[in-house]
């Protein structure tokens, strides 16, 4: 291996270290999960102060449900009676910024920094 292989295999560990640590930093300060029906946030939950992991039925109109469990820094849907059941197989979110969508019942949940952050520089322009 030449010297200038050695200093680009460096390079690119250290990229991929650098990486996990600012992914690390984006999610130690909590989370919030924000649950919605439509336009309407039915219910915002501090992911960080959970204690004891429960379920929660969220009834979105038109017969259909969604069962949604919740456990420190995470939450999923379990069951729900939408014909393709990908919010189910979606499975846990923890991430800031990540979501489970169930399209006909209208229902999202997003997990949200607890700390707002500034949305005007992105990766790309950073």
């Amino acid at each position: 291996m030449r010297s200038g292989d050695k200093i680009l295999v460096l390079a690119i560990a250290a990229a991929a270290v650098l990486s996990l640590l600012m992914r690390s930093q984006g999610t130690s300060g909590g989370a919030v999960a924000e649950i919605k029906v439509g336009a309407a946030v039915i219910e915002r939950i501090d992911l960080s102060a959970v204690t004891e992991p429960y379920t929660k039925t969220v009834y979105t109109g038109n017969d259909g449900y969604n069962v949604i469990e919740v456990r420190e820094g995470m939450i999923r849907v379990v069951e729900a009676n939408c014909p393709e059941q990908v919010d189910v197989r979606q499975g846990w979110i923890s991430s800031p910024y990540e979501s489970i969508v169930c399209l006909p019942h209208r229902l999202v949940i997003t997990i949200l920094p607890a700390e707002p952050q500034r949305r005007d520089i992105d990766g790309v322009s950073y």
